[in-house]
């Protein structure tokens, strides 16, 4: 989990770099990702707010925190559903962590023209066979 949240910050570093130079040669352009991306696991999220549907809690999360990594994407909730099925066939949602099931996930931002959560990457540990 150490390991991917690393990797994480890496691209999301990366990104933040991206926005400054485009900023620096286009100054109308203005930065809006946050210094940090925020970590969440879809059981802590599904927890957070139960009476959404996952794609309204990414949006809650996002509009929230601007920018963020939903671990575990496939694994099942408590309600037996997983928070989605984007990639099924390779990412690792059943090995259990310390912050639940999956060492996989997605870096999702705050899309503000559109108030809506949007998906930049999908990504994690491929160790499940």
């Amino acid at each position: 989990m150490e390991f991917l949240k690393f990797i994480v910050r890496e691209i999301y570093r990366v990104l933040k770099k991206t926005e400054y130079f485009i900023h620096k040669h286009y100054p109308k352009i203005k930065p809006i990702l946050p210094e940090e991306i925020f970590f969440v696991h879809s059981e802590e999220l599904e927890k957070r707010c139960p009476k959404l549907t996952p794609i309204e809690r990414e949006d809650a999360v996002c509009s929230e925190h601007g920018a963020v990594f939903i671990i575990g994407i496939g694994s099942p909730l408590r309600n037996g559903q997983p928070h989605d099925g984007r990639a099924p066939d390779y990412d690792d949602w059943t090995t259990l962590t310390e912050e639940g099931s999956g060492l996989n996930g997605d870096i999702i931002v705050w899309y503000s023209v559109l108030e809506k959560a949007f998906e930049i990457s999908s990504m994690g540990i491929r160790v499940d066979q």
